[in-house]
């Protein structure tokens, strides 16, 4: 009988997790489903006991409902950001044993970007999910199973009643035929108790069968009474986050009002001030040239040599429009060589990575109005990498960038809306902005630009702004892969080892990872590895799966680092 460890978050899901949890009891048990408040007993250690169950269960059912990818704890900050959450942690396990990990969508929730994820279980928004509908709950939790292979087997839970034959042997057979009266007699006595027991058992029997369909409805009684208690309870706890969440959104609202108003403000002083000191710089130039014209008045008007004309000349075109345009060209050529000096400090390409410089020369290519610029700025506020994290400042650089029809930025800000992440919550905005930014996307891929195709490819995954067709992502992957994408190399790597948009193919799988991880792409050297530690795809060799590891563990792979762990190994040789 397989084990299932049934994870969620109580602040959202509690609920649900209670109504699963029942619905699985009911079909493998309750000793095979794992729920922490139902499974340990008082007193013990609930991290020893979740450890050794994520040690043997044989699937994780992990429950996403809206608020999951932004749950806050007590001090604001995002739980998942936290290495020592639970949710986390108990993904994080399960994915490192490779078990089948299957997110269940309640709530009308999606699923996460991998972006969104830490690095730890981001392989977990690759998971294939399935959506649990409150209307069609029992059914949709009776075609969940069916799909994973799990299902009622056939109980039988009749007891069975023994059968005595009596045992005979020549001398009581003698006995019997005799016939002495006091045999009949003990015969006679006994007859009317046993047919009295026979008849209590009997009725008791009739009457425990005759009662069974009405204790049974009791007990769908009973458990439809605390679903709808648990449920209630749940509704009320949502409504309270919602209400703080709201209250959270008009303080951050009033606060960036505030600033944005200090801000213009400060603008308008300032450009007072440069107003005042540009027409103080005309007046005394006014004079100068007045004093001037009035002493060299004659010799002026005698200067007509063609050397004078030619000064003159060389002012005029100094004035002139082509003069715009240049410092046009060249403000450009500055940003973008502060473009991509910020982009080397942020990876650490070249040079040491620094964070709070990559901000700061960010935010100065930004200011001069870089797109890109301004959307990368936009990623170091969303995660606080070299900045203190601030989704509102993430939101306000994501729309300049936008404005400019930045493509990443018009489906950041659809992830924004989604997640109600610097905005209110508004899935139909969300969608706008994800219809904009496929369109986008799209003419950009049609023209073959390989990081479009990936972005394409990534949305029509998760069907966000476009129609979900894994197929057709698969092929635009293939089409960036091909260019020399090692991202989108990966990715279809990825499809092939876990059969997503492809059937499963781990000689594919490996071909592909191999591309990427040649060309420096962390999780494809993770997986490449293991590859090579499973003999899939590949001969097994522990000794090329180590090398891979190493790679990845060097640039930081948490996973990679854990199986050198194992190994009694360090990440380097």
């Amino acid at each position: 009988m397989p084990t299932v460890f049934v994870n969620y978050r109580r602040e959202e899901t509690a609920g649900e997790a209670r109504a699963l949890f029942n619905e699985l009891a009911g079909v493998l048990g309750h000793d095979s489903v794992f729920m922490d408040v139902d499974n340990i007993a008082l007193g013990r250690d609930f991290r020893e006991a979740m450890q050794e169950r994520l040690a043997s269960c044989d699937l994780m059912l992990a429950l996403i409902g809206k608020g999951w990818i932004d749950a806050k704890d007590s001090a604001g900050h995002r739980r998942l950001d936290n290495a020592s959450d639970y949710v986390r942690l108990e993904i994080a396990a399960a994915l490192k044993r490779n078990i089948p990990v299957l997110p269940v969508l309640v709530q009308g929730a999606h699923m996460p970007a991998a972006e969104a994820l830490p690095q730890d279980i981001r392989d977990f928004a690759f998971r294939n999910a399935f959506e649990l509908s409150h209307t069609r709950w029992g059914s949709d939790v009776h075609e969940m199973l069916k799909r994973l292979g799990v299902g009622a087997q056939g109980h039988t839970h009749a007891a069975a009643l023994p059968t005595h034959q009596p045992i005979v042997d020549a001398s009581t057979e003698r006995w019997a035929s005799a016939g002495t009266p006091h045999t009949r007699r003990t015969w006679i006595s006994v007859a009317p108790a046993a047919a009295i027991v026979i008849a209590l058992v009997g009725g008791g029997l009739i009457y425990y069968l005759a009662n069974a369909d009405e204790r049974a409805k009791s007990e769908q009684a009973q458990l439809a009474s605390a679903k709808a208690e648990a449920d209630a309870r749940v509704d009320a706890a949502k409504a309270e986050a919602e209400k703080a969440r709201s209250d959270a959104e008009a303080a951050r609202a009033a606060a960036a009002a505030a600033q944005i108003a200090r801000e213009k403000a400060e603008a308008a002083q300032a450009a007072r001030e440069r107003a005042d000191g540009t027409q103080a710089e005309k007046d005394r130039a006014a004079a100068t040239q007045a004093a001037a014209g009035k002493s060299h008045a004659p010799q002026a008007s005698k200067d007509k040599s063609p050397a004078a004309e030619t000064d003159r000349k060389r002012a005029a075109s100094q004035s002139s429009p082509s003069s715009s345009s240049t410092s046009s060209a060249s403000t450009a050529a500055d940003t973008q060589s502060l473009l991509k000096q910020a982009q080397a400090l942020e990876k650490g390409d070249g040079i040491t990575r620094d964070l709070t410089e990559a901000a700061r020369i960010y935010r100065i290519a930004a200011e001069k109005g870089n797109a890109v610029a301004q959307f990368s700025l936009a990623r170091m506020y969303q995660y606080g990498r070299g900045v203190e994290k601030d989704d509102l400042q993430a939101m306000a650089w994501d729309r300049k960038a936008a404005a400019q029809g930045n493509a990443d930025a018009l489906y950041a800000i659809g992830l924004a809306y989604s997640a109600g992440r610097g905005a209110e919550k508004d899935e139909a905005q969300a969608e706008r902005w994800y219809k904009r930014a496929a369109d986008a996307f799209r003419k950009a891929a049609d023209q073959g630009d390989v990081q479009a195709q990936q972005m394409l490819g990534h949305m029509m995954l998760y069907g966000r702004g476009v129609p979900k067709d894994e197929a057709e992502s698969l092929k635009l992957f293939r089409k960036a892969a091909d260019q020399g994408s090692a991202l989108a190399q990966y990715y279809v790597g990825f499809a092939y080892a876990n059969g997503t948009s492809a059937p499963r193919d781990y000689t594919e799988a490996a071909k592909w990872y191999r591309k990427a991880a040649d060309q420096g792409q962390v999780p494809a050297q993770f997986f490449l590895g293991r590859l090579y530690a499973n003999g899939q795809g590949v001969p097994k060799d522990d000794a090329e799966a180590v090398k891979w590891y190493r790679k990845a563990a060097a640039r930081g792979n948490r996973d990679a680092q854990a199986e050198l762990t194992k190994r009694g190994l360090s990440g380097s040789k």
